[in-house]
């Protein structure tokens, strides 16, 4: 009963040496036993049972014995292998230590020209912007020339994107605003670049404005009043669209 049972857990031994160690040790294990077996067979048929089971005991001991020295140098090959370290040499180290410090002066190169290259582009733009405004404010100034109107310009900023162009007109003053959506090309954002201009119309041009501005209110009412003034009113305005 002892030698089956023997027997059994050896098998069971070996089929995990199969799946865990390898294939190439686990059939040798497997020969190991099936040798094993025979021979146990063999001395029991020939020599009789207890001497069979001696030389089964001998080759358990011996099994073992190779399963020790397979297990120390199992522990042996892992040892070495975790003790082996990476060695460079003088050159190596400074061939990396030179690539790290290119690679570095490179980023840093790189950052910089972009960094220059984005502030030219503000500079341009912001002149630019600056022109622009200056030419609509001298178009309001000057009464021979047709005022400006609000809306997109064609002219481009360094980014190529469109400018902007914003006209607001008072009785006192009129205010140009000129607007480039700056380096993240989104109007409205705290990146635009803009320029306002503001111009003050002068003490006979209010005068002239609100004289004129009586004169009609005056003569509405009055033309209101008489008969016939809703008439000549409409006649006014047909005139005018005629012309």
């Amino acid at each position: 009963m002892d030698f089956i049972l023997a027997l059994i857990l050896i098998f069971l031994e070996i089929l995990f040496e199969v799946v865990v160690t390898g294939l190439f040790i686990g059939l040798y294990a497997l020969l190991r036993f099936l040798a094993m077996c025979l021979e146990f067979v063999y001395l029991a048929v020939t020599k009789g049972p207890f001497a069979a089971s001696e030389q089964f005991q001998k080759r358990m001991q011996e099994r073992s014995e190779w399963k020790r020295e397979q297990d120390e140098k199992k522990r042996a090959a892992q040892a070495a292998r975790a003790a082996e370290k990476p060695t460079f040499n003088g050159q190596q180290t400074a061939i990396l230590v030179t690539l790290t410090v290119l690679i570095m002066i490179g980023g840093v190169v790189t950052w910089i020209v972009k960094d220059r290259n984005q502030q030219q582009r503000i500079a341009v733009t912001r002149s630019q912007v600056k022109q622009l405004a200056n030419k609509f404010a001298g178009q309001i100034q000057d009464k021979e020339i047709t005022d400006p109107i609000s809306g997109r310009l064609r002219d481009r900023d360094a980014w190529q994107q469109p400018i902007d162009l914003r006209v607001d007109k008072g009785l006192l003053s009129s205010q140009v605003v000129v607007r480039s959506w700056g380096p993240d090309r989104n109007p409205g954002s705290f990146d635009d670049i803009v320029t306002e201009r503001t111009i003050r119309a002068s003490a006979k041009e209010v005068g002239g404005k609100l004289a004129k501005r009586s004169i009609k209110s005056v003569r509405d009412r009055i033309a209101g009043w008489l008969p016939g003034g809703d008439k000549e009113e409409q006649a006014e305005e047909t005139d005018r669209v005629e012309e």
